[in-house]
């Protein structure tokens, strides 16, 4: 399954072993944690705090709220199985890799 929310130039997929730890899901602040060793920041965003750490940007929330709600079901579905992530990242965000993107793992 592979969804593309926005396609950015040097934009960058992690290494695929994204295993959902937790997620984040408020107005204005979606994103999801993984353990440090599924961690993989190939946009080098990454401060003390937010390690281990990808978000969305704020302001998907309110442009592209049925994409936002898939991306979540998929987020849910993948942590529920436990199925890993390719994390499309575009730059960064509040100190973590931006999502851009999501490739659920089979």
């Amino acid at each position: 399954m592979l969804l593309f929310t926005a396609v950015a130039q040097g934009a960058n997929w992690t290494n695929g072993n994204q295993l959902v730890d937790a997620t984040i899901w408020r107005p204005g602040y979606h994103g999801f944690y993984v353990k440090a060793e599924n961690y993989h920041d190939p946009e080098g965003c990454s401060k003390s705090g937010l390690r281990n750490l990808y978000l969305f940007d704020p302001s998907f929330d309110a442009t592209d709220s049925i994409t936002i709600d898939r991306l979540y079901s998929m987020i849910l579905t993948a942590q529920t199985s436990g199925k890993k992530l390719h994390v499309f990242v575009d730059g960064c965000i509040s100190g973590a890799p931006r999502i851009s993107g999501l490739q659920m793992n089979q």
